[in-house]
């Protein structure tokens, strides 16, 4: 089965607050991957649903069975930048994708880790579908709430960038990758494009492993 490539589904993020809404709009709107809508997820059809927290798990809803993974695989704290898929005994939504916003809820603002957390739901999503059978469905669909922007303090309209910009790197490597094992210019030149607090770039470059030294990433218009 081939799998579904990123920029292929479709992400449909749901929240009451109007000016939440208005600012993921105005981020959202040249990408028809990326959709926000007012209202709660409750009766909502989907392959998959996000969701977002901390690093131990702790949850008002299935903080026992995601604290189960983050115990048996991830030593009990799973980091900012991963993520796991479980199945959820929910017919409407039968998986569940649990990503790490903040090691704890605080202050993160001037970070990365929206854009982390939903860099990694791709490449988890990307993962899963790659590994699906002939008879397995593959995610096509995926609904998740607003991350975190109470505690994280981050602005709304900047963590919508940070999400459109993860989902523009990855979906852009994977286009790269399914012509071409080898990495093409377009793949290694992307991650210029991105946009990071001072002081978080040099490690990033050290994680992403695809950045030309000898050129430096431009200031953030993350926060």
């Amino acid at each position: 089965m081939k799998p579904v490539l990123l920029d292929s589904i479709q992400f449909k993020f749901k929240d009451k607050d109007k000016e939440v809404i208005k600012s993921y709009k105005e981020i959202f709107e040249n990408c028809s991957n990326l959709i926000i809508e007012k209202g709660e997820i409750s009766n909502d059809l989907a392959d998959a649903l996000i969701i977002p927290g901390n690093s131990f798990g702790f949850l008002e809803d299935l903080q026992e069975r995601i604290q189960d993974v983050i115990i048996k695989e991830f030593e009990g704290e799973i980091i900012v930048g991963d993520s796991f898929i479980i199945p959820s005994n929910n017919e409407k939504i039968p998986l569940l994708i649990f990503s790490p916003i903040f090691r704890v809820p605080t202050d993160v603002h001037i970070s990365t880790n929206f854009f982390s957390s939903f860099r990694s739901i791709l490449l988890t999503i990307k993962k899963y579908n790659s590994n699906c059978g002939e008879k397995e469905k593959q995610i096509k669909n995926v609904i998740s709430p607003v991350f975190d922007i109470n505690n994280s303090k981050l602005k709304p309209i900047n963590a919508a960038k940070q999400i459109l910009e993860a989902f523009r790197v990855i979906s852009g490597f994977s286009k790269s990758k399914s012509k071409s094992k080898s990495k093409s210019k377009s793949e290694k030149n992307i991650i210029h494009e991105i946009h990071f607090p001072p002081g978080l770039s040099e490690p990033f470059n050290q994680e992403v492993h695809l950045v030309d030294e000898k050129k430096k990433l431009p200031q953030n218009h993350f926060y």
